[in-house]
């Protein structure tokens, strides 16, 4: 693969990542937040002071089934209207991107709130 088909494919899968936050919401269907991970991927939570503040180890991650889970347990509550992601850096050589997202929550009683996060994603040597 060329770095340049390489860096598109980063790209795709990067804003499909993104994008199934707001789809999983629209479906009501939890399971489309995990179409385009890895089967064996983990999250982790930064700054590690995140972590000591929800009393967990720095190294504490959640596999997908248990990411799917929150997203289920965030559905009976709300979901995100938007995903907006600016600020997207490819990396090809190690095969990393990182980006900045704002989003609409909005819950089921009406009340919204800007949730904005800052991502760094490790992908696969073909982009995935």
């Amino acid at each position: 693969m060329t770095p340049a088909n390489l860096r598109q494919s980063i790209e795709r899968t990067a804003r499909q990542l993104f994008s199934a936050y707001v789809e999983s919401g629209e479906k009501n269907d939890p399971s489309i937040i995990n179409r385009d991970v890895d089967e064996n991927c983990k999250r982790y939570y930064r700054p590690l002071s995140l972590c000591d503040f929800f009393g967990v180890p720095g190294d504490w991650s959640h596999d997908n089934k248990a990411y799917e889970g929150g997203i289920t347990n965030n559905l009976t509550k709300g979901s995100l209207k938007t995903c907006e992601v600016s600020n997207l850096t490819i990396d090809v050589d190690i095969r990393r991107a990182a980006a900045a997202t704002q989003s609409d929550m909005v819950f089921k009683d009406g009340e919204a709130f800007v949730m904005k996060h800052a991502w760094t994603l490790d992908f696969n040597e073909d982009g995935s």
